[in-house]
């Protein structure tokens, strides 16, 4: 019964183990409270189709293994929520759950989304803080590539069985992930992306993480369910403020508007999991370069603004870069204090001293 922790639980409970549960007859399964005659059938056919020693032989041909509710490695952060999964299937190793963040956001992202997910998920990883998301495509896949660059440890958790691969373009991000962290599911081989399991799986993205970061994301997506799951689940939501003529800046900009803190930097979020920020900035011998870690676009978009002030067009024109690049590397260059923003989208480098 994957994807429904809650019905497996009552099952359990009323029947006092899980042994027991299984060996019930669809009589005394008729008599688990809110248990219909369809669920009930529909349980022993299942049931009367499963070999345990064939499952095992699968799932050691695979690589997986699988942890109980019961078990020491299984995550203390997801046992937590209301309706954790009995079983979690895993490939790769959980060893290094401590400070979880979730990243997490639209399939369609912008380049904006995709630079600042990875950014985000790269200094947490130098933090040594575990970048949580669900390997889809967009800001899920820029999240755990930002983390595995930095040799950071991340966890995808898939809405599908370990030995399917979606989507089917991310196989060497799967094969990369399980090497330096984990890939984790609730539901059995074989089962396939189904549209039902990825708010099931949400559950589990936001139940494994102190925060979860929503970074882009329409009105009505799997972000701001995976956001409402977490508020559920008493969790801290934060969200990275974009462009209001941006479709994919909605939904952040709504959880703005409720309540939600403001991603602005990498240093927002170790604040709000209680961790230090000062590794973020890198002193040099020579005081003329900036004491912040720049990526290599902000590099390049400060040291043009050094020599004379740009308007954001010639800037573009200049550097050949991405507009969406160059936009996000001047936010954050802003944000940091290094450079200013003046009247007629002009820019210019803030003089030290």
């Amino acid at each position: 019964m994957p994807g429904v922790g809650k019905r497996v639980w009552e099952i359990i409970n009323y029947f006092n183990s899980p042994k027991a549960a299984w060996q019930a007859k669809e009589r005394e399964l008729l008599e688990v409270p809110g248990m219909t005659r369809v669920m009930a059938e529909g349980l022993i056919s299942r049931k009367s189709k499963i070999s345990f020693n064939k499952e095992l032989e699968r799932l050691q041909q695979h690589q997986v293994e699988f942890i109980t509710y019961n078990d020491k490695s299984y995550p203390e952060m997801l046992k937590e929520i209301f309706d954790p999964p009995p079983v979690l299937f895993v490939r790769g190793s959980l060893d290094k759950l401590g400070y979880n963040a979730a990243l997490v956001g639209s399939r369609k992202a912008t380049a904006y989304g995709r630079t600042v997910a990875q950014r985000f998920s790269g200094e947490l990883a130098e933090h040594n803080v575990a970048v949580i998301s669900g390997m889809a495509r967009g800001i899920d896949s820029a999240a755990h590539r930002g983390a595995l660059k930095d040799d950071g440890y991340t966890v995808a958790v898939l809405g599908c069985g370990l030995d399917v691969v979606y989507p089917p373009e991310n196989r060497k991000l799967m094969d990369e992930i399980i090497e330096k962290g984990a890939i984790i599911t609730e539901f059995p081989l074989g089962s396939q992306p189904e549209p039902w399991h990825f708010p099931s799986r949400n559950r589990l993205i936001s139940g494994i993480s102190q925060v979860v970061v929503v970074v882009e994301g329409a009105q009505k997506s799997g972000a701001q369910i995976t956001a409402d799951l977490a508020l559920e689940q008493g969790r801290e939501v934060m969200a990275v403020p974009g462009s209001i003529y941006s479709k994919m800046s909605i939904g952040p900009l709504k959880l703005l508007k409720q309540g939600a803190r403001p991603a602005t930097s990498t240093a927002d979020i170790l604040e709000e999991l209680g961790l230090e920020s000062e590794n973020l900035f890198k002193e040099n011998a020579d005081n003329s370069q900036p004491k912040y870690k720049l990526s290599k676009t902000e590099k390049l978009v400060y040291d043009v603004l050094k020599a004379d002030p740009l308007h954001v067009e010639d800037m573009i024109q200049r550097l050949e870069s991405p507009s969406q690049e160059i936009m996000a590397a001047l936010m954050f260059l802003e944000v940091k204090g290094l450079i200013k923003k003046m009247p007629g989208k002009m820019y210019a480098a803030v003089k030290s001293g």
